[in-house]
Formats: structure tokens, sequence, C-alpha cells
């Protein structure tokens, strides 16, 4: 994969997680929408569960994309 493709990813993953955790998205995806978006159990969590599951994923792909940047061959993975 590219590198133009890979921070193409990044950013459209970042933006979706920042909604959801700044933005109010949290709020608006809550309920069976979370489970069906996010994760089967995520139905189960409020808006403040769903924003500490946002913000966390946030971090592991942030962490992801420098790992593909340094190294090409974590990009298929």
């Amino acid at each position: 994969m590219s590198v133009t493709a890979w921070t193409a990813i990044y950013i459209a993953q970042a933006l979706w997680w920042l909604w959801l955790a700044r933005w109010g998205g949290a709020r608006t995806v809550e309920g069976w929408r979370a489970a069906w978006l996010l994760h089967p159990i995520a139905g189960r969590w409020n808006a403040d569960g769903i924003t500490l599951f946002a913000w966390a994923s946030l971090v592991a792909s942030t962490f992801w994309f420098v790992l593909g940047l340094v190294e090409p061959a974590a990009r298929s993975f």
C-alpha cells in the first residue's frame, strides 16, 4: 500500500474516532447503532463508554499509522 493511501485511510479513521470522542458522535450512536458500528457489546455502553473506546482506538490507530510509516510491511497486517 502506498504512503498516500496509508495516510488517507488514517485520516478517515482519525476523523471517525474524533467525531465519536469529541464532536457528539457517542451520543448519536449510543444503543443498537453502537453494536452495529463499533462492536457487538458496544450496544450496552453509555456515551461515556463509547467515548473512552473512541479515544483508545484513536491512540491505537495512531500508533499503527506511525508503525506503518516506519515499517511498510506493517501496513498489510
